[in-house]
């Protein structure tokens, strides 16, 4: 499956990065992937958002989860056990889930990539 969207309901523990210094823990909701066709020299691609809940993280008042390792390797666990339960397509590598950039970082969601950015 190229393109999908999963409702969640796991926690994952932050430490802190670049955008926010809170410690805490964060609800995941859903995650909505979409693969991207071939174009050029360049291969597909597949983005991630991962939605988090607004009472367990607040952009305003928390800052940006992006650059927060706890809550990249938090996530990645947690992504690694619903392919195992067959829950997420296991032909796309979960296992190399990273953020993308600060830029494409949103007030609902964490904006991530499979593969190499």
């Amino acid at each position: 499956m190229k393109n999908g969207s999963i409702e969640t309901d796991f926690t994952v523990k932050t430490s802190g990065g670049l955008w926010s210094k809170k410690v805490t823990n964060v609800k995941v909701s859903r995650l909505d992937w979409n693969t991207s066709e071939p174009d050029g020299d360049l291969g597909p691609e597949t983005f991630v958002e991962v939605y988090f809940e607004p009472s367990t993280w607040r952009v305003k008042r928390d800052g940006l989860l992006y650059t927060d390792k706890s809550f990249e390797t938090g996530l990645k666990e947690q992504v690694l056990e619903l392919v195992k339960q067959g829950k997420l397509p296991a032909e796309l590598p979960w296992n190399d889930i990273s953020y993308t950039e600060q830029g494409m970082q949103h007030e609902h969601y964490v904006h991530m990539i499979l593969g190499s950015w």
